[in-house]
C-alpha cells in the first residue's frame, strides 16, 4: 500500500491542536505542514520505543530523550577544571548561510509513507471538431461553437474526464559528524555551548541547503520555456554607440517575454509572481530603472536589525508590485527563473513532500579514542507538476 500525501491546505484539527503550541509561524498552511511533520516524527519515535531501539537512536549528549537526564558530571566542564588558563574569551564567531525559503517558491506537503501518488485531474474533448483534435486539452484553445446543438438529431460533442497519477518515492540525505571530547569540554567550559547540539543544527541546515539547491536546479531544468538575453549589444545595432546601460534596459523585455510565456501556457493562464536569480544575474536586473523594489515584506531590509541578516538574506523585496525577488548564491551563473506560487489546487506547479523530517540518528561515544560520532537523516520527494508555470531567462555573459 502506498503512503498518502498530507495536504497542508486541508485543515487537520486533531493534528494542529496536538502540536500547535510548539509552532511559532502564524501562516495556516505552514502551521499544518509543520504539524504533520511533527506528528510523523512523533510516530516514528513511538515505533522506535516499541521496538526497543529508541535509546540507541535518540540518546543525546546529555539527555536520553526517553529515560530522562543522565548525571551532569559526565559532560560538565568548568574553568576550575583547567589547571592553568590565562587566555581571555572574547567572542564566538560563527558562519552565516543563505536562508532556507524554498517553501515560498514551491508547494509543500507531507508523505505518510515512503511512496505516494500525486493525482492530476483534467478534462479533454472527446469528439473531433473544427478546432480541437480528439483527446486534446481544452486549455489548448477555444472553439466558441464547440458546444452548439447539432442539427437533425446528430450526436453532441463530448467531454472526457482524465485522472492521471504520478508515483513519487522518497529520496534520502544523511550526514555524520565526528568530534573529540576535549573540544566538547573546552567549548562547554568557555561558552556554555553544546558541541553536539551545534553540529546537529549544522547537519540539518546543510541538508536543507542541498534540498533547496536541488529544487532550484530541477525548476530550471524543467521550466516550460527559456528566453535568452545577451549582455552584449548585437553587432551593427544602434546600441553599440550608446551607454551600455541603455542596452541593459532590454533585459526587462526578456523578463516580460518569459512572463508572457507563463501566461500563455496551457498549464494555467496567469503571470508569474516571483523571480529568483544568482548574484550576477540578479544584479543585472536590480540595476534597471524599470525594476523598482518595494522592501515592505516580510521585513523592510533597511530596517532589519543585525540579527535578521540570516532570516531575510535571500529576500530582496517586491518588484514593480508584481514579483517577489530572491537571490541565491549557488544557482547556475547568469540565470533568472520566474515562477508561480499559489495555494489553488489547479495551480500546484512543483511539489516538495517530506516523508521523514530531519531525524537524529543517535550518539556513539568511543572511549578508546575519546571521540564522539553523531548523525542525522531526512527523506523527501520532489515532483514537477506543471512545467509551464516556470520560465527561465538565460543571460549570455559578457566576454
Amino acid at each position: 500500500m502506498h503512503g498518502a500525501l498530507l495536504d497542508p491546505r486541508v485543515p487537520a484539527p486533531a493534528v494542529e491542536g496536538k502540536w500547535g503550541e510548539f509552532i511559532k509561524t502564524t501562516d495556516p498552511v505552514k502551521r499544518r505542514w509543520i504539524a504533520h511533520n511533527l506528528n510523523s516524527q512523533y510516530r516514528y519515535m513511538q515505533e522506535s520505543a516499541a521496538s526497543g531501539l529508541f535509546d540507541a537512536r535518540f540518546r543525546g549528549d546529555g539527555v536520553n530523550l526517553f529515560a530522562g537526564p543522565r548525571s551532569l558530571t559526565e559532560n560538565t566542564t568548568t574553568s576550575s577544571d583547567i589547571a592553568v588558563f590565562t587566555q581571555q574569551s572574547l567572542a564566538m564567531v560563527e558562519m552565516v548561510f543563505e536562508r532556507i525559503i524554498i517553501d515560498e517558491l514551491v508547494s509543500v506537503a507531507s508523505m505518510s509513507g515512503p511512496t505516494a501518488f500525486v493525482h492530476n485531474m483534467g478534462f479533454q474533448q472527446a469528439d473531433a471538431g473544427d478546432f480541437y483534435d480528439a483527446g486534446s486539452d481544452f486549455n489548448a484553445g477555444l472553439d466558441p461553437d464547440y458546444s452548439d446543438c447539432p442539427t437533425e438529431c446528430d450526436d453532441a460533442k463530448g467531454v472526457d474526464f482524465s485522472l492521471t497519477s504520478t508515483l513519487i518515492t522518497a529520496d534520502c540525505k544523511r550526514l555524520k559528524a565526528d568530534f573529540c571530547v576535549p573540544a566538547e569540554q573546552d567549548l562547554q567550559s568557555q561558552y556554555g555551548i553544546s558541541l553536539g547540539d551545534r553540529l546537529r543544527q549544522f547537519m540539518a541546515l546543510q541538508m536543507q541547503r542541498e534540498i533547496q539547491g536541488e529544487i532550484l536546479a530541477q525548476l530550471i531544468a524543467g521550466a516550460g520555456s527559456t528566453v535568452t538575453w545577451s549582455a552584449v549589444p548585437p553587432g551593427g545595432s544602434v546600441y553599440e554607440d550608446l551607454d551600455p546601460k541603455v542596452w541593459q534596459q532590454t533585459l526587462y523585455d526578456a523578463i516580460s517575454a518569459a512572463d508572457n510565456d507563463i501566461f500563455k501556457s496551457t498549464d494555467g493562464y496567469r503571470r508569474a509572481n516571483w523571480i529568483a536569480g544568482d548574484p550576477d544575474g540578479l544584479q543585472y536586473l536590480l540595476e534597471l530603472k524599470q525594476f523598482a523594489l518595494e522592501m515592505n515584506a516580510p521585513a523592510p531590509r533597511p530596517q532589519s536589525g543585525e540579527g535578521h541578516v540570516d532570516e531575510y538574506a535571500n529576500f530582496y523585496g517586491t518588484a514593480n508590485g508584481l514579483y517577489r525577488v530572491y537571490k541565491f548564491p549557488f544557482m547556475p551563473a547568469n540565470t533568472l527563473i520566474l515562477g508561480v506560487k499559489s495555494s489553488a489546487p489547479q495551480e500546484q506547479a512543483f511539489l516538495h513532500a517530506v516523508y521523514i523530517p530531519v531525524t537524529d540518528l543517535g550518539t556513539f561515544r568511543d572511549p578508546g579514542k575519546a571521540k564522539v560520532t553523531i548523525g542525522a537523516q531526512t527523506r523527501y520527494a520532489n515532483v514537477m507538476l506543471r512545467s509551464g508555470l516556470f520560465a527561465v531567462v538565460q543571460i549570455t555573459p559578457a566576454p
